[in-house]
């Protein structure tokens, strides 16, 4: 007679087989596929982050300069290294403007670096600040920073250790307004960075910050500039503040708001398990149509974003708390990394005075064309714009009006390009850049003359041209068909130079006009 098995026995067998594989499944699948991927998304959040808080330390830096290099080309300021006439201090470094520049000093030396005027304010204290250690035999302590004689007056900034303090200084070259006349000295302006700035940048950011006095058991720590640098599951990552010598001043401890539950074994896992344990025979059908499936559709929705590298809420509900709470968490990060991208789309790639494409939005915009125009080996042009005798426009009108002007010409450029692979930007100054793609020769000329009238036509008033009652502008471009070299960064840097060179040619020609360099 051949064995016989009761069904109990079988039952009792086959629950038990099923309980020990849901169980190893529900360990693997939080080990292999859930914290995993809370992690990258986590991550993800995490990077987003410490871009903004890049960005928004380069932003401090960059309104420093601005206000320094605005001061430093002055033709008063120029004329004060040689007359030092005091009323020009009265008038240009009063309490209100420390207040109004957010600075705590000015240096201003002359053309052999001796220091003829310095005074330090807080105006946050609303108290004078004694900088005379920074002179040392009446010279600026760390003059070796700064740029030398009969060159261009371009701002630096660098980091010192000022009392304990993280100062940064920005300097620039004297010269008149016009960058004539022979290099008079260096203008330089002291800005405390301090905990205060960074409670500012917390509230952008969404991350803890806190300056901690720098001793020796921070040595080890990366620098604040390879913010990137050594990818860490945990929440705090430190990172030191470095003079411009790379000595270390202070440490900034950053803290992440969010956080991975690491925890294996969850207390919903154990109800899960419980439950369904107690209906496996009764609702066998019905925890594989609303737990299994669910969670299988929702692993491969996950898994696709992944291949696609493109994340999107899920929308896959079902009658269970636990998998509902796992998707609301889900699309809780996707939220935060959706208003962080629309944060830094906004910061990054939008020119904040002419509101159309700044530089590193054209680059990006490029990077994605050239596939598209490699692959169908399609023609584009770059086209180097720029407006004839501006800064002549500024001196005579003031950079308000010259602000207006570039507002202007920025709009009109933009209607040029209204194809969807087409880009402006403001590439820097008073230049703009241009990608046509998908143009040829006889298209391309069209377009450059429609340029050149519809710049003419806006009749904007330049009493200070030497060729035209009003604005003008210069255009040069090249034609390419694009190589087989997959480096889009070193072929736009090659069309940008031969369209520069154009520009060159169209400017010695006699402006308010178009060259066309074809490479071929």
């Amino acid at each position: 007679m051949s064995k016989q098995f009761r069904i109990s026995s079988l039952l009792n067998l086959f629950f038990t087989i099923v309980l020990v594989i849901v169980f190893i499944v529900s360990i693997g699948y939080r080990i292999l596929v859930e914290i995993p991927l809370a992690e990258e998304s986590i991550e993800t959040v995490y990077n987003k982050e410490l871009t903004i808080l890049s960005k928004t330390f380069d932003e401090y830096t960059k309104n420093l300069e601005k206000s320094n290099y605005d001061y430093a080309v002055w033709d008063d300021t120029y004329n004060f290294i040689h007359s030092q006439d005091s009323d020009y201090i009265k008038s240009n470094f009063s309490v209100e403007t420390f207040k109004n520049l957010n600075i705590e000093g000015v240096i201003i030396t002359d053309s052999s670096d001796n220091i003829i005027y310095s005074d330090g304010f807080n105006s946050k204290e609303l108290k004078p600040i004694d900088i005379s250690a920074l002179n040392t035999n009446n010279k600026f302590k760390y003059s070796d920073l700064l740029q030398r004689k009969n060159i261009k007056p371009i701002s630096i900034s660098e980091l010192i250790n000022f009392n304990n303090d993280i100062v940064i200084v920005t300097a620039t070259p004297i010269f008149k307004t016009d960058t004539s006349g022979e290099y008079a000295g260096h203008l330089i302006f002291l800005r405390v960075f301090n905990q205060a700035d960074l409670d500012s940048i917390s509230a952008i950011t969404q991350l803890e910050l806190k300056l901690i006095p720098y001793s020796d058991q921070y040595r080890n720590l990366q620098a604040i500039k390879n913010i990137y640098v050594a990818r860490s599951s945990s929440k705090n990552r430190q990172r030191l503040v470095d003079d411009y010598k790379g000595v270390p001043i202070k440490v900034i401890d950053i803290t992440h708001q969010n956080e991975v539950d690491s925890t294996i074994i969850t207390k919903a896992m154990v109800i899960t398990l419980s439950l369904q344990f107690l209906i496996m025979v009764a609702f066998y059908l019905l925890v594989e149509k609303y737990v299994v499936k669910p969670i299988v559709v929702t692993n491969k929705d996950i898994k696709k974003m992944t291949d696609i590298t493109s994340i999107q809420r899920l929308e896959n509900n079902t009658i269970f708390a636990e998998i509902n709470d796992m998707e609301k968490q889900f699309n809780q990060l996707v939220d935060m990394v959706e208003k962080q991208r629309m944060r830094l789309t906004e910061l990054g790639m939008t020119d904040s005075l002419t509101q159309i494409a700044n530089r590193l939005a054209f680059e990006q915009h490029f990077e994605k064309e050239w596939a598209h125009l490699q692959r169908h080996n399609i023609t584009f042009a770059i086209v180097m714009c720029d407006i004839d005798f501006f800064k002549k426009y500024n001196d005579s009108l003031g950079h308000l009006a010259g602000d207006e002007a570039l507002k202007t010409v920025a709009t009109t450029l933009a209607k040029s390009a209204r194809r969807i692979n087409d880009i402006v930007a403001r590439y820097g100054g008073e230049e703009f850049v241009i990608l046509f793609s998908g143009i040829e020769l006889k298209d391309l000329k069209m377009k450059l003359d429609q340029i050149i009238d519809s710049i003419n036509n806006l009749n904007i008033a330049h009493p200070a041209s030497e060729i035209a009652d009003h604005v003008t502008i210069s255009l040069g471009a090249t034609l390419m068909r694009p190589t087989k070299d997959n480096n889009q960064k070193s072929n736009l840097i090659k069309a940008m130079s031969i369209a520069d060179n154009a520009l060159y040619t169209a400017k010695n020609n006699g402006r308010n006009r178009a060259e066309i360099a074809i490479n071929e």
